[in-house]
């Protein structure tokens, strides 16, 4: 598997911060860009499991629980797909919940 491609932005931040930032990711022989990608990604994995457990406890949403007890057949399964996908939806995701 290859490299992502990284998405360039642009963010400010208090002197201090800097300042804290450049110190840390020298002491860890990183780029500041780096340690601020690493603080990211530990602050998405935090809301991501977040949001999981939300949707996790859509089995217990009386909805939920209620599509699909008819027949099993494609259309069901479809019904419940759209109900998950139109009130869990992530916004990022459009359309990745199955």
């Amino acid at each position: 598997m290859g490299k992502k491609k990284l998405k360039r932005t642009q963010l400010y931040i208090s002197e201090e911060d800097h300042r804290k930032l450049q110190y840390y990711s020298s002491t860890e022989s990183k780029s500041m860009s780096g340690e601020v990608r690493e603080a990211i990604k530990q602050y998405l994995a935090k809301k991501d499991l977040q949001v999981n457990q939300k949707i996790k406890g859509a089995k217990k949403d009386s909805i939920f629980n209620i599509v699909g007890m008819c027949k099993d057949t494609e259309k069901n399964k479809q019904g419940l797909k759209d109900y998950k996908k139109d009130i869990y939806k992530l916004p990022w995701e459009d359309n990745k919940i199955k």
